[in-house]
């Protein structure tokens, strides 16, 4: 598992790393709906969608949260994902 980022360390605020997870989620399984139209709106669509398509049965995003191994909770992920899923871990850790 590749390290979940320390944006503590960074001049890195919550939309910029919001930012980066709605791109990479784009690249991976395409554009998120145009009905989500505020940064929060696309980020909550992410995360369900992490949860759902690529979740562990039964999976919730406060358990993802609290997970030290999330990894190991998203078994559907798609191959190359591991830096979106840090980034999703470190937005849950500042919000």
């Amino acid at each position: 598992m590749s390290a979940i980022p320390d944006y503590d360390d960074f001049a890195c605020d919550r939309e910029t790393i919001a930012s980066s997870i709605v791109s990479e989620w784009e690249r991976f399984q395409g554009a998120v709906p145009a009905h989500y139209d505020t940064c929060d709106a696309q980020v909550g669509y992410v995360l369900t969608e992490i949860v759902r398509t690529w979740g562990a049965p039964d999976l919730t995003v406060e358990q993802l949260r609290a997970s030290t191994n999330p990894l190991a909770l998203l078994p559907r992920r798609l191959f190359g994902t591991a830096q979106l899923v840090g980034d999703v871990m470190g937005y849950l850790r500042i919000v």
